[in-house]
């Protein structure tokens, strides 16, 4: 006769489980995954965020690389050309273009910064535009400033620097200091340089969320 050790349903010794059990441990997993899925969620993001960040980096580098090599070591790409930016709304590969473009002509290749394979995207138009490194790839937007422009208010005002794509255009409201512009969204421009500006987790442009090379 089998002896039982006091729980209904079970013999001393067996593998089984009561129903109350198995639905605990169910319960059990499903917290567990409700707590770890967004922690998983957010490390992703940050991982995707910094690589972004990292991309814009390189960018920001080459960018002051080709200015040093430049015949009068005056210009960042495009300054020179300002009208044709402004106009083709196509800044982002403008940028590929000289940065990646070798002294023979080659393209694309590790020029005046680290080329990756994924790094262009056909996007808004533009053919070469620079990605950023999320899953819906928008374009790392190029803004080099009007160097021509005395009055660095005036740099990066509306139509005088134009996004690549999006019909985005900085605008500078006030001088938060000589060296930078701050527009209305707090994003911060270098007076005389650029802005590489990509869009964050909420994939819009001049938001809290932005990742430029000016701090954010």
């Amino acid at each position: 006769m089998a002896r039982h050790d006091g729980h209904p349903g079970r013999e001393r010794g067996g593998g089984a489980f009561t129903l109350v059990e198995l639905l605990t441990v169910v319960a059990i997993i499903g917290l567990l995954v409700g707590l770890i899925v967004p922690t998983l969620k957010a490390i992703l993001e940050t991982m995707v965020r910094v690589q972004t960040k990292v991309r814009i980096e390189n960018l920001a580098n080459g960018a002051y690389s080709y200015k040093m090599d430049a015949t009068d070591n005056r210009y960042f790409p495009g300054q020179q050309y300002y009208t044709v930016i402004q106009t083709s709304k196509m800044a982002s590969g403008y940028l590929a273009a000289c940065l990646f473009t070798d002294a023979n002509g080659v393209f694309p290749v590790s020029a005046y910064g680290a080329y990756e394979d994924d790094m262009r995207a056909r996007i808004g138009g533009d053919p070469n535009a620079i990605a950023d490194t999320y899953s819906d790839r928008m374009a790392i937007l190029y803004f080099p400033a009007k160097k021509e422009e005395t009055n660095p208010v005036n740099q990066f005002l509306s139509g005088a620097a134009s996004a690549s794509v999006n019909g985005a255009y900085i605008t500078a409201d006030n001088v938060g200091t000589s060296n930078y512009l701050v527009d209305a969204n707090s994003v911060k421009s270098r007076k005389d340089e650029f802005v590489l500006m990509a869009a964050g987790k909420d994939r819009k442009y001049f938001t809290s969320d932005d990742i430029n090379n000016c701090g954010n």
